[in-house]
């Protein structure tokens, strides 16, 4: 990376869901980068390419498991009774 490159922000991740070539490098990065990319992937549920749409899912999906599994282990199995 030279020093005129810079890191992609979370809305051109979000775009780059978009291309096949970058799509699972974004998507990963969207994961490490967690909770403070929520506002560009909630926007990403407007875009006009269904792809990037379907990966912002599925990443809201992802870190809201992540989050539940998280409650769950600091609960110390507590939650397990709002289960049906």
């Amino acid at each position: 990376m030279s020093k005129f490159d810079r890191e992609p922000s979370h809305s051109d991740l979000v775009t780059q869901l978009g291309s096949d070539g970058e799509r699972e490098a974004a998507f990963a990065q969207l994961l490490s980068i967690g909770t403070p990319a929520r506002t560009a992937v909630r926007e990403g549920l407007g875009h006009s390419n269904w792809q990037v749409r379907r990966w912002c899912a599925m990443w809201q999906s992802s870190i809201t498991s992540q989050a539940l599994l998280i409650l769950a282990i600091s609960s110390g199995g507590a939650i397990s009774s709002w289960s049906p």
